[in-house]
């Protein structure tokens, strides 16, 4: 996020409750990228972060392919609103390698708990 969104400050991490993550969302190389769908019973975890209303315009710019959809997380024990991106652009394909690389480091950087690392760590990449 910070190098995308330089000001961008990590408040915390969060859940979302009733959603999962996958990397279902095609890429311009045709790879799978982070989603998350509906899904009873599942958890997304993610880490959230304050922005201005300029770098969000911003952030909207970088996230092509995806909507901004506000959703109810949990942080610190209370509901807030956060702006998430969802996709309906979808692919069989995998990620990479290196994307989930990306993804596995910044939820160690973050903290996230390590049964969630475990399976992003698990999930099947291509290369």
């Amino acid at each position: 996020m910070q190098e995308r969104i330089p000001s961008a400050k990590p408040i915390g991490s969060a859940t979302l409750d009733g959603y999962k993550f996958v990397c279902n969302k095609r890429s311009a190389d045709g790879s799978g990228k982070g989603n998350i769908f509906r899904a009873e019973g599942d958890t997304v975890w993610g880490v959230v972060f304050e922005i201005s209303k300029a770098d969000l315009s911003r952030l909207d710019a970088f996230e092509n392919g995806y909507d901004r959809v506000t959703m109810q997380v949990e942080l610190d024990g209370k509901v807030v609103n956060a702006e998430t991106y969802i996709s309906d652009k979808l692919t069989g394909a995998p990620p990479t390698a290196e994307y989930m690389a990306y993804i596995t480091s910044g939820a160690k950087e973050h903290e996230l708990p390590a049964e969630y690392i475990v399976m992003l760590e698990g999930m099947e990449t291509k290369g």
